[in-house]
């Protein structure tokens, strides 16, 4: 049986799923879709709303606010696309300006800061494409703009890190009371759960009044859009609002974190809750509505047409608590605008919520950050040639052939060393180095990648030149190649990882293990040999820091083989029995590695340096913080918070001790 079953992968569902996952419990979400965001949350205008709209002392207009305020910090945690683009909305006559009065008033009494009318002029210094008949505006510096997709997305994985569970293509058909619990039944059999949370958007109406003695009646109301190509990203900056009327804020020109521009939506009230085909009268009147407010849209760049369906309740307000005759059913019902910027109050409420009701415990171990999928164009100019460059490399290669920036798995062949080496310098001007450096790097530039001798050549006599140029003049290198250093850097380095392995083939074996378990096995030594010096110690140390560079650009998981951390827990070593075993990837694993007193252990992710201790460089009191990019394994006996400079006894082990 489940604590909690939530009904509905949507943004709020996910919310929900998210908070609550800082609880101990066990809890499920079913989706009758086949994956997260299928429904209105991927539909929609991906804005993060001020707050002014919504009717003050309404739990719209609360949860508005705070989610508006919640946002920036989510976004860094969970890492998806938002920005502080701010709004405006335009008032477009004399007549109109009470209700823009109003509307300000209406945001102040809710909360929103640093709220102002402006006038016509400061308006079109804003936004230049505004309407030349606007006469002034609201101007809004809290609204935002979001990716919808990539928040639910982040929600979702981090609930699941956090050992949510999740089922799709399940579709609710019934419940049945059983005096304690609830059954659901769906078209994949039958789940037992303590507490049901209806969060199933234009269906949670449905789901309500197979329960609840007062029905609810929730209508899909079916909003067109049009997505412009991104040559129109900066054809407005902010988020272009008409006055809002009877059927919602109207039609809205803005920006997206994408960098398109999106113009929408309607607002046509509908019977069918799968109606989110477009029609070419919705698109008409969107097009003529947006031209009223913005001069010169660049209609004709739209790229694609969508509809998306808000599931508008009656009374234009939030459904958020038990359900009334159905007991342990929480509703999240008629969450619609500004429902995407209200879902993380949402979450943070339902999760309280049931905290209350059920007598929830927080996790021990929550964790918090979630890291998202690298995206090019936030690499430097650079580093993004270089990913290019191994994309193109990689292309149509066999497995044995391809390369990656992860340690020696670019530098155990040297004719990738040849072939990086010749790309970082084909472009560079050499005459601000000295007659050594300049004569190495205008040889190694001018070889013949494809001619067998000439990588002989490089192997034996340029690469060793190279690799002492880099211990003993770095400054030349990084004289004619710039920030592109750290590229030959990494690549000089795994190189010589690669070799020393090489020369220690002997030792590794009597080791315990093939090369590719080196490192791991010399960790183990090196954590052993400590803890047998120092058993009764307060031991800090970070492991794993060497070669382990630059994962995000290789795109796989660097899976720790044989790992040391596994081997800790064997019969023969004084810490069996006191550890739990957590064995995965190097740079998202984390988790408690168990038992109490002296010797109790955590196993933390250190990816980028950040977590734990967030922007601190907890991890590298020596002074010599690596490169941010380091992955590795940090083993505390006691939580880093707890930590005090004069306890850390730094242990930087990778081949020695």
């Amino acid at each position: 049986m489940y604590d909690i079953i939530i009904i509905g992968a949507g943004v709020t569902g996910c919310a929900v799923a998210r908070y609550l996952s800082r609880y101990k419990g066990r809890m499920l979400v079913l989706e009758k879709a086949e994956d997260v965001c299928c429904g209105t949350s991927k539909a929609n205008s991906a804005i993060v709303h001020a707050g002014f709209d919504a009717a003050h002392g309404s739990l719209m207009a609360k949860m508005n606010l705070e989610g508006n305020l919640m946002m920036p910090q989510l976004a860094k945690d969970l890492d998806f696309a938002f920005k502080m683009n701010g709004s405006l909305v335009v008032c477009m006559s004399e007549e109109d300006l009470p209700k823009l009065r109003a509307l300000y008033e209406n945001g102040v009494k809710n909360g929103v800061k640093e709220l102002e009318i402006v006038d016509a002029k400061r308006l079109h210094e804003l936004e230049p494409n505004v309407s030349k008949n606007a006469v002034a505006a609201l101007w809004a510096p809290t609204g935002g703009i979001v990716c919808p997709f990539n928040l639910t997305i982040a929600l979702a994985e981090n609930a699941f890190d956090n050992g949510v569970e999740f089922q799709f293509n399940t579709e609710v058909t019934g419940f049945t009371w059983n005096d304690g619990y609830w059954t659901i039944h769906t078209n994949h059999g039958e789940f037992e759960t303590r507490y049901v949370i209806n969060a199933a958007g234009v269906y949670s109406d449905v789901l309500h009044n197979m329960v609840s003695t007062r029905k609810l009646h929730i209508t899909p109301r079916r909003g067109d859009y049009c997505l412009l190509d991104k040559s129109t990203g900066d054809f407005v900056s902010h988020t272009i609002f008409q006055l809002p009327g009877k059927l919602g804020k109207g039609v809205l020109v803005s920006p997206t974190v994408h960098g398109n521009t999106i113009v929408g939506p309607t607002a046509i009230d509908i019977e069918d809750r799968e109606g989110t085909n477009t029609t070419a009268e919705g698109l008409n009147d969107l097009i003529e509505k947006a031209g009223a407010t913005v001069e010169n849209l660049p209609i004709r760049q739209t790229i694609t047409s969508f509809a998306g369906l808000r599931a508008h309740e009656d009374h234009h307000e939030f459904v958020i608590g038990e359900a009334e005759g159905a007991q342990q059913f929480i509703d999240c019902a008629g969450i619609e605008s500004p429902g995407l910027t209200s879902s993380p109050a949402i979450g943070l409420h339902v999760s309280e919520l049931m905290r209350d009701l059920m007598g929830l415990r927080e996790k021990e171990h929550f964790i918090a950050t979630r890291r998202g999928v690298l995206d090019p164009k936030t690499l430097s100019k650079e580093d993004y040639e270089l990913y290019s460059w191994i994309a193109d490399w990689n292309s149509g290669r066999d497995a044995a052939e391809k390369i990656s920036i992860i340690g020696i798995d670019i530098t155990d062949d040297v004719g990738n060393i040849q072939t990086l080496c010749q790309y970082l310098l084909k472009n560079h001007d050499f005459t601000g180095a000295d007659t050594q450096t300049q004569w190495l790097l205008t040889a190694i530039r001018e070889q013949n990648s494809f001619s067998s001798l000439q990588l002989q050549t490089f192997q034996e006599k340029f690469l060793p030149q190279l690799a002492e140029l880099y211990h003993i003049k770095l400054e030349q290198l990084e004289t004619v190649l710039g920030i592109q250093t750290v590229c030959l850097e990494r690549a000089l380095l795994g190189w010589e990882e690669a070799q020393e392995q090489q020369r220690l083939k002997g030792e590794t074996e009597q080791l315990g293990g093939p090369g590719d378990v080196y490192r791991e096995s010399c960790l183990y030594e090196n954590f052993m040999w400590e803890y047998q010096q120092r058993p009764d110690a307060k031991y800090y140390g970070q492991f794993g820091g060497a070669h382990v560079l630059m994962s995000d650009y290789s795109g796989k998981l660097y899976r720790v083989q044989n790992s040391f951390v596994t081997r800790l827990a064997e019969t023969d070593t004084p810490l069996n029995g006191k550890l739990t075993v957590i064995d995965g990837c190097l740079t998202f694993e984390i988790g408690d590695l168990g038992g109490t007193g002296t010797n109790r252990a955590t196993l933390y992710r250190t990816a980028r340096a950040r977590p734990p201790v967030r922007d601190r460089n907890k991890f590298y009191t020596d002074g010599s913080a690596p490169d941010a990019g380091y992955a590795q394994y940090v083993l505390l006996f006691e939580h880093p918070d707890a930590l005090t400079a004069a306890k850390e006894y730094t242990g930087s082990y990778w081949k020695y001790h």
